[in-house]
């Protein structure tokens, strides 16, 4: 019996279908035999709509017998295998079906024809595509290599004598490259510089993804410091100290220094001294001492002051081998010359100069202290001529004074702290009469601490 056989199957896969099968059948398939043909069953195996004919002739005659095979074609079209810089997206896409299955792939993205993402690492992402009940399976391979090296400028400033240091990214596939040289340290992914002038250096990078270039701009704060050393200079001195290169300065110690802030303080010169000074410039700081020696006077044979009697001498010896100019000159026996004499009615303070072998000009001084006895006199008349009218005690120069008179029955009659006042010849504003007088004194002198206490007889006579 002649009969028809239709079967949808999917591209790719066999088509199982049965035949008839009898001892007298005799079979001729055409265009071509199927992939198998035993025992009832016939497998076909399909990638395009094909019709297979069976002609079966049998002692009871002959049949046809058609089998139309329509296959579901999935045209897909699938992103081939591909290699990435690492970073970067990769777009994977598939079509040519009803629905799509990825594995692999972030969430979220699994049923879509077309997605894309950016892999960490290599890796085989699959996708099944669907059809009329077909599916077709293709991998697809994504190679992620090394990240694409990526432009960058840095800069920061620094003062000469500094290191800066930078970061440099790193990766296996990475070859390094500098300009205009190679920098003090560069390991690890730390770069670090001490350049001694502004330098602006150039990392070029070269990798499996392409090339960049980073720049690192070091500009450098240089201080052209100067700083003036004067030579030993004399006590007594004036010197004025000088730095350069400097925006601002700072001088230590400071104490004794004029405009310490300044490139030129000034000081006077007492001793050994060193000197630091600090030039500032762009936040930058160079040091710098300055040492001061001293020439020191060699000490003189003289005292700092000598106390005499009035109508002493005092010579004043002073190393020989110096010029010497005395001032003032009054009371002294010469005045250019290094052992003069002094015999002075007062106190009086003598200045000496002289230059010394160091050419350091050197003025001294040494003071003459002069005591003065107390004079008193053994009468007065009060007689008002004029004459030694006042009973006094006499004296160039006292520090304390105390005078008291007694009559000859032991009662003070007159009392005085003051050199300057005497008795007048007077008891309570009566005349005294004619007679001898005691009288105690008590006196300081000048340039002393001892007191000193006298005790005599004065006449009153009229």
């Amino acid at each position: 019996v002649d009969e028809q056989y239709t079967e949808k199957v999917c591209q790719g896969f066999p088509a199982t279908m049965s035949y008839p099968e009898q001892d007298d059948f005799i079979y001729q398939w055409s265009p071509n035999e199927p992939n198998s043909f035993e025992d009832g069953t016939v497998v076909f195996a399909v990638n395009d709509t094909s019709t297979y004919t069976l002609d079966i002739t049998g002692e009871c005659g002959t049949a046809a017998i058609t089998y139309q095979l329509n296959p579901t074609i999935i045209e897909e079209i699938v992103v081939p295998d591909t290699t990435i810089c690492r970073g970067e997206n990769v777009s994977l896409y598939a079509s040519g079906g009803a629905t799509y299955n990825w594995s692999g792939v972030p969430a979220g993205l699994e049923n879509d024809s077309s997605l894309t993402f950016a892999p960490d690492s290599t890796a085989t992402y699959e996708v099944v595509i669907a059809k009329d009940g077909c599916e077709e399976t293709h991998p697809i391979d994504v190679t992620v290599i090394g990240a694409r090296p990526q432009p960058g400028q840095y800069g920061t400033k620094i003062c000469k004598g500094e290191k800066i240091g930078f970061s440099y990214p790193q990766q296996e596939d990475f070859n390094y490259q500098w300009s205009p040289t190679n920098p003090e340290a560069f390991e690890n992914g730390t770069v670090t510089f001490a350049p001694e002038d502004s330098t602006v250096y150039t990392l070029t990078i070269n990798g499996d993804c392409g090339t960049a270039t980073i720049t690192y701009d070091i500009p450098v704060t240089v201080i052209n410091d100067t700083v003036f050393e004067p030579h030993t200079a004399c006590v007594g001195d004036s010197v004025t100290l000088f730095a350069g290169g400097g925006q601002s300065y700072t001088w230590n110690p400071s104490g004794k220094l004029k405009n310490p802030t300044t490139a030129t303080p000034s000081f006077l010169v007492q001793e050994d001294q060193i000197y630091t000074v600090g030039i500032h410039k762009d936040n930058c700081t160079v040091e710098r001492e300055i040492p001061i020696r001293t020439f020191l006077k060699k000490p003189q044979t003289v005292d700092a002051s000598y106390t005499i009697h009035f109508g002493d001498k005092q010579a004043l010896d002073l190393l020989p081998e110096y010029a010497y100019s005395w001032s003032p000159s009054t009371f002294l026996s010469c005045s250019r010359c290094h052992n003069p004499v002094s015999e002075p009615d007062r106190d009086i303070t003598y200045y000496f100069t002289y230059t010394d072998e160091n050419s350091c000009a050197i003025t001294d001084s040494v003071k003459v202290n002069v005591i003065f006895e107390l004079y008193i006199p053994n009468a007065f008349s009060p007689d008002g001529d004029n004459l030694n009218d006042i009973f006094y005690a006499y004296s160039h120069l006292i520090d304390e004074f105390e005078m008291e008179i007694f009559d000859r029955w032991g009662e003070r009659i007159f009392y005085s702290t003051d050199i300057n006042i005497g008795w007048n010849g007077t008891i309570e504003g009566k005349e005294a009469q004619v007679d001898v007088y005691v009288y105690k004194i008590r006196y300081v002198r000048v340039h002393t601490h001892n007191v000193i206490e006298k005790v005599g007889t004065v006449t009153l006579v009229r």
